[in-house]
């Protein structure tokens, strides 16, 4: 059997439900990226966390990237790839349980560094697994859409945070513009 005849067989699901897929967990991982900035305040002083030590935390998960990038993507390139994208978004999903419900400083920064080995896999596997079960016709556009996760995916963090404050503080707090 060609490699190609396998490689035709491993496809579960339609080549746009693969793309969804794999770009909603991009996005989950941009969103890991920029989740703690709008909450600074609020994690700051529950912690007790100089604005030095809130930006190690902040700054977690790419620190997990530079050190350990080379190294998993040479472990993640002989791996199943749907199985590795699946376990950093299991990792990354047990990171940030924990960082909801540390009652310490050090579990939390723990807790980032685990979401951010989850980072790490998910965003590496991410434009290899649409190499891999997208058609040579497709593929540019949608790497070119994969480079899209992170701000997207930051974006979507900051809104979520912005809301979350203006949901406790009133919404008196949450006007756009206009203020003089």
């Amino acid at each position: 059997m060609s490699t190609q005849a396998t490689h035709a067989e491993r496809r579960v699901l339609p080549e746009r439900g693969t793309v969804a897929l794999v770009y909603a967990a991009g996005v989950s991982a941009g969103m890991a990226l920029g989740r703690f900035i709008p909450l600074s305040s609020d994690v700051r002083g529950d912690f007790g966390l100089s604005l030095a030590a809130f930006g190690w935390l902040v700054s977690g998960i790419t620190v997990v990237g530079a050190a350990l990038a080379l190294p998993a993507g040479l472990w993640i390139a002989r791996g199943d790839l749907g199985r590795v994208l699946s376990t950093g978004l299991a990792v990354m999903l047990l990171g940030g349980i924990l960082e909801v419900v540390s009652p310490s400083v050090l579990l939390l920064y723990t807790a980032r560094t685990l979401e951010g080995c989850g980072y790490l896999l998910v965003v590496i596997t991410g434009p290899l697994v649409l190499s891999a079960r997208c058609g040579p016709a497709t593929e540019r556009g949608v790497l070119a859409l994969w480079s899209t996760f992170i701000p997207v995916g930051m974006a979507l963090a900051s809104a979520a945070g912005t809301l979350r404050s203006c949901c406790l503080s009133g919404l008196e707090d949450c006007v756009f513009a206009g203020q003089a």
